[in-house]
């Protein structure tokens, strides 16, 4: 279901056991190739297909466009609010339905500055209504492995502008896509940082703001990363759906 289309008495009308579906996105530069609006595209992508899936298990708020975007700002067009603003948003998105019975709600993030915030907002609602079902993660976090199985280049995982968003937006979006200004940028962290938190403005790291190999991206392989993702997507809905089932003994 999704909640821009419905009146007020029809929300009202609905099982507070669906599941609230915010699907939350950015507005910042993506390189070269990709227009400022990429993250939110693909996250409503992936969040209007999850809730074709199962719509009996879903209501669907429109897409967050403002995102936790700092590190992008010495790139023009990137628009952000401070952290702390964007966990506010969260919450006080969700609050507006739970007021209302809703229990159980599931954030779907398409910008990796938005992982920190979408954590403390889950552990923020969770304190103020210990009853309810609070989740979320980045669509790429689903379905990691089915991700790298689509990948030709070195990089094996989601980047900035990178083969998986421009394979995405190649099926999605492809007149988006300025083919001509396509290029690799890879980005090396030392070992010895991996797997450790690392603050940097992407200006510290890239020449291009992107970080991968999009010169590998086609919509072939966007297909298949889009079906991937929105299948797992389905599943962490219908687990949320179904709460959590607390062994005792």
């Amino acid at each position: 279901m999704n909640l821009s289309e419905m009146t007020s008495p029809e929300v009202g009308a609905l099982s507070r056991e669906v599941v609230i579906l915010m699907p939350v996105g950015s507005l910042e530069q993506h390189g070269l190739h990709l227009s400022v609006f990429t993250d939110t595209l693909l996250v409503d992508a992936v969040a209007s297909r999850v809730e074709a899936e199962i719509p009996d298990r879903v209501l669907r708020l429109p897409t967050q466009w403002l995102g936790a975007s700092a590190h992008h700002l010495f790139y023009p067009g990137t628009v952000t609010s401070h952290l702390d603003t964007h966990v506010r948003v969260l919450v006080e998105t969700a609050e507006g339905l739970l007021r209302h019975g809703f229990r159980k709600l599931f954030i779907l993030n398409g910008h990796s500055g938005n992982i920190d915030t979408l954590r403390l907002a889950c552990r923020q609602l969770k304190i103020d209504r210990p009853d309810g079902t609070f989740a979320g993660a980045s669509y790429w976090e689903l379905a990691i492995p089915e991700i790298r199985d689509c990948l030709t280049g070195p990089r094996k995982e989601i980047g900035h502008s990178c083969e998986v968003e421009t394979s995405m937006m190649l099926a999605l979006h492809p007149e988006k896509v300025r083919v001509d200004l396509v290029r690799d940028d890879p980005m090396t962290l030392p070992g010895a940082i991996r797997g450790a938190a690392w603050a940097f403005n992407f200006e510290e790291v890239t020449e291009t703001g992107q970080i991968g190999y999009a010169g590998k991206a086609n919509a072939e392989t966007g297909l298949r990363i889009i079906e991937a993702v929105v299948r797992r997507a389905c599943e962490a809905v219908e687990a949320v759906y179904r709460g959590l089932e607390v062994g005792r003994g």
